[in-house]
């Protein structure tokens, strides 16, 4: 095994039979060899404290396979705003990492689960890796936030998520104390509708509820 893979192997607390394929379709699309060189590590894994979890074709109580993951009716409930999205991996605050599948080739793109934004990693596939070798240099995870919550004993399981429990796309505060564990698809299926709801209102709206 290649120096990446020992080390991708000593940060996940699950980890699992490599994939032995050559090919991964999901959602009619292949996903590329850079991302199968992941699953021939580990068809699938979680980091240690859960900070990343990546889909493999398998399944357990533990992860979803891809196949799963991408016909989730969380994701669904994004509607447009998943269009053409195929999600490979997600954080422990629930946004999403995976392939644009629209106009040109795929990109590898980082989806917001607060608001449904996409946009393109920097670095590819390849900032993901490195984020779960060691997430401390990555950027694409709020660690200090994450810190605090851990230190108060918010400590998801493999199907949760830290949340906030007022969203920040109603006007949630990004603080401590507006964090809490929800399970992953409570969670999901929440942004999804409220994230897709925003989209049809005017720029500035006033949110006057939140249930």
């Amino acid at each position: 095994m290649n120096d990446f893979g020992q080390q991708l192997l000593a940060q996940s607390e699950l980890v699992r039979p490599p994939f032995q394929g050559t090919e991964v379709e999901v959602c009619s699309h292949s996903l590329s060899p850079d991302f199968l060189s992941i699953l021939r590590v580990s068809n699938g894994l979680i980091s240690k404290r859960r900070i990343v979890r990546v889909f493999g074709t398998d399944s357990d109580s533990s992860i979803p396979s891809l196949f799963q993951w991408n016909d989730s009716e969380w994701k669904r409930e994004y509607g447009r705003l998943a269009q053409g999205l195929v999600f490979v991996a997600e954080d422990i605050f629930g946004d999403q990492y995976g392939y644009m599948f629209r106009d040109g080739p795929p990109m590898f793109v980082k989806f917001y689960c607060e608001g449904g934004k996409t946009e393109e990693v920097a670095g590819g596939l390849n900032s993901l890796r490195r984020a779960i070798i060691d997430p401390g240099i990555s950027g694409f995870f709020d660690l200090s936030l994450m810190e605090v919550a851990f230190s108060a004993g918010l400590l998801p399981s493999a199907n949760e998520h830290l949340a906030f429990r007022v969203p920040l796309i109603v006007g949630g505060s990004h603080e401590p104390d507006n964090l809490c564990v929800e399970d992953i698809d409570i969670h999901l299926g929440t942004l999804a509708q409220i994230s897709l709801r925003n989209t049809t209102l005017p720029d500035g709206s006033r949110i006057n509820r939140f249930l």
